[in-house]
């Protein structure tokens, strides 16, 4: 197959105590193999949300996720998320999912710095992000598709072989899942300076805090839409306002409106947008779900899951 990249056994970290193996060696490198083909084929588009493939190692890969945030009249790169991605015994098993430090490529020791939320068709929004599962005791994406989804005992009636026609633990649909809960909805930063008493145990003066707020991804960027569109409008009334003037000569003055009232008739013929509106988190466990994961809706790109692997069995499209 052309233009596959062969993994390295000697890049990234490989996992401790995979279990034993089930899968013949080949069969498993081809399977693992075609999943990074895939990725390559679209790593362009991938680069461009920020996907970083950081490493490619044995059966598995390290994925990190960048957002450009805001900081004051600036934004700076911010790595949402770092996951590894372990494909042992696939597609017998599904895959792995580890949150990992980005620098010691080791497994956090808490939880990840952003939630996992999601907007439910009922308006209700779901927190996927788990803080500690009953096995591994470590954070853990409540989503089918996923290993530590199906292992987890309130999962056992939803076994992984339910899901793995609808290609729900492919690399690029775990990733898709991962950048729309955990890194395209995060929207700023907030800033707390808290000043403490002389003498405290901290041992200085001031306390800073910083926490990266998510929400409605979509919603924003129609907000800021509107808010520019109400802008425009405002301007050009103004433009127009000024030119008919100059058209008239200056003994029109006394009839032309000032500016300022120009603007406020305009702005109370448009609908008054605020500030994005960040939504809560509930840090709530996910309910079981019995479908595989939306693919993205944001209609910036095309579908990425190739056509060859569009499943009609009764299920949701992962494309759609």
């Amino acid at each position: 197959m052309a233009d596959v990249l062969i993994a390295d056994p000697q890049a990234g970290t490989a996992p401790q105590n995979r279990g034993p193996r089930l899968v013949p060696t080949a069969v498993n490198r081809a399977k693992f193999d075609e999943q990074i083909a895939r990725w390559r084929a679209n790593a362009d588009v991938y680069a461009r949300r920020g996907w970083l493939l950081l490493s490619v190692g044995d059966l598995c890969v390290e994925v990190g996720f960048l957002r450009d945030v805001a900081m004051g009249p600036r934004t700076i790169p911010v790595m949402t998320a770092c996951v590894r991605i372990d494909y042992w015994n696939f597609d017998l098993w599904a895959p792995s999912l580890t949150f990992i430090d980005p620098i010691t490529r080791e497994p956090l020791g808490g939880p990840p710095p952003v939630r996992a939320p999601s907007r439910m068709d009922s308006g209700e929004v779901r927190d996927a992000l788990i803080d500690q599962h009953p096995e591994t005791l470590q954070p853990f994406l409540c989503l089918p598709g996923i290993r530590e989804y199906h292992s987890h005992p309130q999962h056992s009636g939803d076994d992984w072989l339910l899901h793995r026609h609808l290609d729900a633990g492919d690399l690029v649909v775990i990733c898709e899942r991962i950048w729309q809960r955990m890194s395209r909805n995060v929207l700023g930063m907030s800033v707390a300076i808290q000043s403490l008493a002389p003498g405290s145990s901290a041992g200085i003066a001031n306390q800073l805090d910083m926490n990266l707020l998510q929400g409605d991804a979509d919603l924003a960027q129609r907000q800021l839409a509107a808010q520019e569109a109400q802008e425009a409008a405002v301007a050009a009334a103004m433009a127009a306002g000024a030119a008919r003037a100059e058209a008239q000569g200056p003994d029109a003055d006394h009839d032309r409106p000032a500016p300022s009232a120009q603007a406020e008739e305009v702005r109370s013929s448009a609908d008054v947008i605020g500030e994005p509106v960040i939504q809560p988190v509930m840090e709530e466990e996910a309910e079981v779900q019995g479908s595989p994961p939306d693919v993205a809706r944001d209609g910036a790109e095309p579908s990425l899951v190739p056509a060859a692997r569009r499943k009609s069995n009764g299920g949701p499209d992962l494309t759609s």
